[in-house]
C-alpha cells in the first residue's frame, strides 16, 4: 500500500505541474519516470523497458490507474472535455468488448 501512496504522489505532481499530461498517458508516464530517474529520457527505449524495475520506474498500468483515481477524486486535475469523453466512450468500448455491465445512473 505504502508503494501505492508512493505512485500516487509523484502522479499527482506531475498532474498538477503539467497540464499536457493530464490528457496524454505517455506524456505522463515520461514525466513520472524522468522524476523517478531523471537519465530516463537519454536512455535507449529497450533497456528502459527491460530494467524499469532495477531504475525504479513504476509499472505504466499502476500509472494509468492512478492519474485516473487522481482525476475521478480531483476534477481539477482531469483531462479536457475532448479527452475525458473520448476516455468516457473507450472505457464504454471496453465494458462491452469484455462483457462487464455498464452502470447506468439514474
Amino acid at each position: 500500500m505504502k508503494k501505492l501512496k508512493t505512485i500516487e504522489e509523484k502522479v499527482k505532481a506531475v498532474l498538477t505541474a503539467h497540464e499536457e499530461a493530464r490528457d496524454d498517458d505517455m506524456k505522463l508516464y515520461l514525466y513520472v519516470c524522468s522524476n523517478c530517474q531523471p537519465k530516463v529520457g537519454t536512455m535507449p527505449f529497450e533497456r528502459v523497458m527491460k530494467e524499469y524495475r532495477l531504475l525504479g520506474i513504476p509499472p505504466f498500468e499502476s500509472i494509468r490507474r492512478t492519474r485516473q483515481k487522481l482525476q475521478a477524486d480531483c476534477p481539477e486535475l482531469a483531462g479536457n472535455l475532448r479527452v475525458r469523453q473520448l476516455r468516457a466512450t473507450q472505457e464504454q468500448i471496453y465494458r462491452e468488448y469484455a462483457g462487464v455491465p455498464i452502470e447506468r445512473q439514474e
